[in-house]
């Protein structure tokens, strides 16, 4: 019935993750089976980014043109706010996954901003022009700002030969130029968000397991 074992080695990156025929590994904060069945409020986001994030996060990073895949990996990572917010107990303030991304996120992982807009624009296909005061600014409006290019001579145009064969990976269009590590840049690709918000969830949870009472290890069936 149990045919799930999930571990991960000490330290190890996206790029550690991986199936083999029976097991995945996730990190080693996760090792307690007596505690398997005690699940409390703020321990879900380790549930969900184990089980949902990371395992959707690997299929788009071994696809990187697939359009599709690059969508519902920036909607479970975006969510991953969701999860923090009821770690903290502060699920219940107005507003709190913005609050949490300007306040406490952005200055470390600016690509969660980019991860934001990429959710929201799939999900909702416009986004609506609101009061940003309280807000990390919108980088993009619309859907169609997300996209995997098919003709390279459109995507590649004005750019060094070296990109060819990047052409078709799934990029996000902005609106105008934004400042991204102290350069202007007008697209960036999708991937490279994603790993830079993976590596700060990584890190985070990371923390967080240290300071937990107990560590547990997650046994999923027919996973």
């Amino acid at each position: 019935l149990l045919n799930r074992l999930f571990v991960l080695k000490k330290g190890a990156d996206i790029s550690s993750f991986f199936m083999c025929d029976k097991t995945i590994c996730i990190p080693t904060w996760a090792k307690d089976k007596s505690k398997l069945n005690v699940m409390k409020e703020e321990q879900y986001i380790f549930e969900y980014y184990l089980t949902i994030v990371k395992p959707t996060v690997e299929e788009f990073l071994q696809h990187k043109s697939d359009l599709r895949k690059g969508r519902l990996a920036a909607i479970v990572l975006d969510h991953m706010r969701d999860y923090l917010a009821i770690r903290l107990n502060r699920n219940h303030e107005w507003s709190i996954t913005e609050k949490l991304l300007k306040e406490e996120i952005y200055e470390y992982c600016p690509d969660v901003a980019l991860i934001r807009d990429v959710c929201n624009a799939t999900k909702h296909g416009v986004l609506r022009v609101g009061n940003e005061n309280n807000k990390i600014p919108k980088n993009i409006n619309s859907t169609d700002q997300i996209k995997a290019e098919s003709n390279d001579g459109i995507f590649i145009a004005g750019f060094s030969s070296g990109m060819f064969q990047e052409s078709n990976y799934v990029y996000i269009k902005f609106d105008k130029e934004i400042e991204y590590l102290g350069k202007k840049i007008g697209f960036r690709f999708l991937h490279d968000s994603i790993i830079e918000v993976v590596k700060y969830w990584d890190n985070l949870l990371q923390n967080f397991s240290v300071h937990d009472k107990f560590h547990r290890t997650l046994i999923l069936s027919g996973f």
